[in-house]
């Protein structure tokens, strides 16, 4: 008698492992998408005001960092778009895609099952006034995922995190605002070469979507986010999740009434244990996700 059978094919477990990420279309249903785009203009609205500063703020650290591009085509992207952190904690709706089988399933084949939910990320990407020919020749801001840890890492990185992108608007034609990928980057040494004529790294593509998508990407993928230069907005939500022994991305410690009210599983992913050494140790108690994986798995 066999066991259940993983959630990722073989043909889909192979194409992560070779390109660094894998595309799950129609993820998520049409009523779904609505509630969360929904969710997302309410949450748009009451911060109102109060994003410009930060962004611009947070960007031109980060960059300075990395060595990133910083013009002034750059910083108008920058100011045409609108992201709420952790937003799990903001609203329901976010909160239970937490625990999607799809994609849960999925990543904790790729880490295992001793993970949590390290960030929650919303962005709204507006126009911003560019033609395509101008598109064609902009840097844009490639990078790997969790900050200094690319710059701090002995190389070859090892994969400690895996990001879930679910897509909430058309990205089908280019100058949408998808993202850009160079495939097979996420096994690169070192950093990316650019060809002269184009300024984009070599091998680079588009990744074009449905709402209601998901993308699974590996946090080594170098990668970038394309200005949108069509009248509708671009609205996506990134979850990413990493092992236990990581810290949080945007958040240090979840509130403790939120932690009350949700399951077991739910409060691993968000970040609770409950032995002492249960994040480098975890008993079978601090990790209901591995039995709720058993139940979900494909049969």
């Amino acid at each position: 008698m066999t066991g259940p059978s993983p959630n990722l094919s073989h043909e889909q477990r192979r194409s992560f492992e070779t390109n660094g990420y894998l595309r799950i279309p129609r993820t998520l249903p049409a009523e779904c998408v609505e509630r969360l785009v929904n969710a997302t203009l309410r949450l748009r609205r009451e911060d109102e005001g109060t994003q410009t500063t930060a962004v611009k703020s947070q960007t031109g650290d980060w960059r300075s960092r990395f060595h990133g591009p910083s013009t002034t085509q750059q910083e108008q992207c920058d100011q045409h778009r609108w992201q709420a952190r952790n937003v799990v904690v903001r609203d329901r709706v976010f909160l239970d895609l937490i625990d999607h089988p799809t994609t849960l399933n999925a990543v904790a084949e790729l880490l295992g099952d001793n993970i949590f939910l390290m960030g929650s990320h919303l962005m709204v990407r507006e126009r911003t006034p560019m033609s395509l020919d101008d598109f064609s020749r902009f840097q844009l801001d490639w990078h790997r995922d969790l900050g200094t840890s690319a710059l701090e890492m002995t190389e070859p990185h090892p994969r400690i995190s895996v990001r879930v992108a679910f897509w909430l608007t058309e990205l089908s034609a280019r100058g949408q605002g998808a993202m850009q990928v160079v495939p097979g980057s996420h096994r690169l040494t070192g950093g990316l070469a650019f060809d002269s004529a184009t300024n984009q790294p070599y091998g680079a593509i588009e990744i074009h979507a449905k709402p209601g998508d998901a993308l699974l990407f590996d946090q080594r993928l170098w990668h970038a986010a394309a200005p949108n230069l069509s009248d509708r907005p671009r609205v996506c939500l990134f979850f990413a999740y990493g092992y236990r022994w990581l810290r949080p991305d945007d958040y240090r410690e979840m509130p403790a009434e939120l932690l009350g009210q949700v399951s077991p599983v739910r409060q691993q992913l968000l970040g609770a244990t409950v032995s002492e050494c249960g994040y480098y140790l975890p008993t079978a108690a601090d990790v209901p996700l591995r039995a709720w994986l058993a139940s979900h798995l494909r049969q």
